[in-house]
């Protein structure tokens, strides 16, 4: 699945997939840092192949969900505390299902 995106996204992604699904792998195809040096964009885009199959991505969604669920296990549906593993790792996972939900083929 080929991607436009950002460089900090694509090394965000690479390493939350490498920690959490190293099945699935993220390869940089191209990027333009002369876009950003010439002020034209903030970040540099660039864009990436992710190799994994359309069941592994939903495996991902899925674990990105749970992260969500799983930081909101109080009795009042409030999220746990802000230091809490499971809330950690919402916010170190959980933009991952909205990633893949937008870059849907």
């Amino acid at each position: 699945m080929k991607v436009e995106t950002d460089m900090p996204t694509f090394q965000r992604l690479t390493k939350c997939l490498a920690e959490i699904y190293p099945q699935a792998t993220v390869e940089l195809l191209a990027s333009d840092p002369a876009l950003r040096d010439l002020g034209f964009v903030h970040e540099i885009p660039c864009t990436i192949e992710i190799h994994a199959t359309q069941e592994q991505i939903n495996e991902i969604k899925e674990m990105a969900i749970q992260f969500e669920i799983d930081a909101i296990n109080s009795a009042d549906g409030t999220y746990c505390p802000d230091n809490s593993e499971a809330y950690l790792n919402y916010e170190k996972y959980g933009w991952l299902f909205d990633f893949f939900y937008g870059n849907q083929e």
